[in-house]
């Protein structure tokens, strides 16, 4: 028993660190093109039907835009999901 917590928080704060590092969402990021509109604090919906335990909403930590004579193109860094 750890001084001056109960069981039920020590049992809660045990199952947050869990879900923390046990982790299977996505990681990373991906490129897309300008439309639709993203920034950070955003959450976008990935649907995948290779990997269906990966799709969700997942939140949305940074946008890098590049423009080029192909167009512009956004960059999507993924934080963590969301449901």
């Amino acid at each position: 028993m750890v001084s001056g917590v109960s069981e039920t928080q020590l049992a809660t704060i045990a199952k947050n660190e869990h879900n923390l590092w046990c982790y299977d969402g996505y990681e990373g990021s991906f490129t897309g093109w300008l439309v639709p509109y993203v920034e950070p604090g955003d959450a976008v919906k990935i649907i995948d039907t290779d990997y269906p335990n990966k799709q969700g909403v997942y939140y949305v930590t940074g946008t890098e835009v590049s423009f080029s004579k192909e167009g512009g193109k956004r960059t999507v860094s993924l934080g963590r999901r969301l449901s």
